[in-house]
């Protein structure tokens, strides 16, 4: 998720963390799923999981649950989760 060609990809992964969530394809997969939680009718429940050598939940405590749209505090950490993660051996 750092970048189109393996070559870049490779260069990216050796570089800082700030290098690496600010990348072009990261900054895009992170944007999409903002906004499509943000875009799902309020009686939705969603459930965003993260996951390369192995998956983890990205609400509260990792625990792998569903979440109301409409729970504020829910979608706060989620998204906070989201915008702290680093794109590496997720």
């Amino acid at each position: 998720m750092l970048d189109e060609s393996i070559v870049n990809v490779i260069v990216k992964r050796n570089m800082s963390n700030a290098v690496k969530r600010n990348s072009r394809k990261w900054r895009q997969a992170v944007n999409t799923i903002r906004w499509l939680v943000a875009n799902l009718p309020a009686s939705s429940k969603v459930m965003v999981v993260h996951f390369n050598t192995r998956a983890k939940s990205l609400a509260a405590k990792q625990t792998i649950q569903w979440l109301k749209t409409t729970d504020k505090a829910a979608m706060k950490t989620l998204f906070s989760n989201l915008s702290n993660l680093i794109p590496q051996n997720l």
